[in-house]
Formats: structure tokens, sequence, C-alpha cells
């Protein structure tokens, strides 16, 4: 990989990464005569400020801050979509402690008051869709990650629609397979889009979007179950409010995340 011939990239991705497509154009190309550097070489020059030995007190500071601004159209929506994660898997866990919830699905229905196995549906698809994760590498992992949130999105609105146990299990399993599926994915685009040096520090940023998601997932049931919101029942609203960060993070990544240099 030349810094010159790495541009090939960012120059195909549409308008709504000018910022990216800027960074990668502000790397000055490698004389003819210069080695060709490897991919993370040039995702060192590319994200990262060189090192120096001034002493200046504000250069540690400034130089942070420049790479911040060439990190977060990356690491943003990665971390947002590691927050929708959360809140699918997190979601129905708070929807159990509601009444509505529980006259409706719980004892009412067919079958008794049992709902363990409708809670543990999600962690069985995400076990079937994490078997399939590897199918990244043979589709790229933008088109996986793009697809488990999809998943994830659609089968969390219908969830938020069924009128039966059978038909709500069934959206969990469907919901935790784009979850399984997505994950590896998204670390994998995470780790690939990283300059070596900092590697660890941007795949933490990136997974720390989780407790950002557990977060949402918390203050949206404190908002919503438990309240009197008319002919909805509030665990429907709060089901739909909780998918919907899914399909905003798919349309986000879509746009803003290129795919995988190393794919």
């Amino acid at each position: 990989w030349s810094r010159s011939g790495f541009l090939v990239l960012p120059r195909c991705i549409d308008s709504s990464r000018n910022h990216f497509v800027t960074t990668m154009s502000s790397v000055r190309p490698l004389p003819p005569s210069s080695p060709h550097r490897n991919l993370d070489e040039f995702l060192d020059d590319v994200f990262l400020p060189p090192i120096t030995a001034s002493l200046d007190s504000r250069e540690p500071v400034l130089e942070f801050l420049r790479e911040c601004s060439r990190a977060a159209p990356l690491l943003l929506p990665l971390a947002c979509c590691n927050a929708a994660d959360a809140i699918e898997i997190l979601s129905l866990g708070y929807c159990l402690s509601d009444p509505v919830f529980l006259a409706t699905l719980g004892s009412s229905s067919a079958g008794g008051g049992d709902l363990g196995p409708l809670a543990a549906a999600v962690f069985c698809g995400m076990l079937v869709g994490g078997l399939c994760g590897p199918i990244g590498d043979t589709y790229g992992r933008k088109p996986v990650l793009l697809g488990g949130l999809g998943a994830s999105f659609v089968s969390g609105l219908a969830g938020s629609m069924v009128g039966g146990r059978n038909l709500l299990a069934a959206s969990r399993f469907v919901c935790g397979i784009g979850v399984g599926v997505m994950v590896p994915a998204l670390f994998s685009l995470a780790g690939e889009w990283s300059p070596a040096r900092r590697r660890g520090a941007y795949v933490t940023a990136m997974a720390s979007g989780w407790m950002v998601g557990a977060l949402y997932a918390a203050a949206v049931a404190k908002l919503v179950l438990g309240t009197d919101r008319g002919a909805v029942a509030p665990w429907r609203i709060y089901l739909a409010l909780c998918a919907l960060p899914s399909g905003a993070c798919a349309a986000w990544t879509a746009a803003a995340v290129p795919e995988s240099p190393h794919w």
C-alpha cells in the first residue's frame, strides 16, 4: 500500500464523508524513490500526529484534540452501533418488570406464567448469529454489520406489535441473530480502521458505547414503563423506542463508514 494508491478508497465515498476524504487527501504522497508503506503505517500517518520531542505543554493537548477530530467520523457511528446492540439485549429485561406486560404475556398466556424461555430467546439467537460471524470474511465487514443492524431493527419493531408470547419469542430470537452477526463485524471494522499505535484505545472507545446503550435502555424504561399511555401498552412503546437506534445506526454507518481496507 502506498499513500497515493490508498486514496482510491476515500475518493469513492460520498459527500457525507468529506471530512474523511480531506483527512486522507492531506497526506502527502511518498516520493517515487521511497519504499511503500504497509497499511498500518499508513493509518498511523493519517490518524496520528508525528512523534515529536517538543517541550511545549500545549502540544500534547493539541495533538490529542487533532487525533480525536480525525477519528470521530469513524468511531462515533461504530460506538453507536455497539450501543444499539446493548439496547436490544437489555430491553426485554425491563419489560419483565412491567405489570401490563406480565398481564398480557404472563399468566394470561397459554402455558402459564413462566417467561424464562422468552427472556432467553435473544441469547439463543446471539449464539446462532455469533457462529455465523465469519461470513464477514466472505461478504465484507460493512454489509454484514448493516445486515445485523437491519435484522435487529425490523425484528425489534415487530416485537412491539405482536400479540402473543410465541411470536414475541420468535422476534427476539431473530433480533439475537442480528446482534450476534453484527458484533464480530463491528469489532473487526473498528480494529482494522484503527492506527496500530492506538488500536487498543480506539477499540476500547468504541466498546464503551455498550454502556451508553445500557443507560439509554434504563432511562427510557424509567420514562415509559409503568405509565398510562392510553390504548397502546407502555411496553410496546418501549420496545419500539429500543428498536429505533438500530435503524438510525444502520443509516449512519451506511453513509459515514467505508468498508474495511483489510477486507
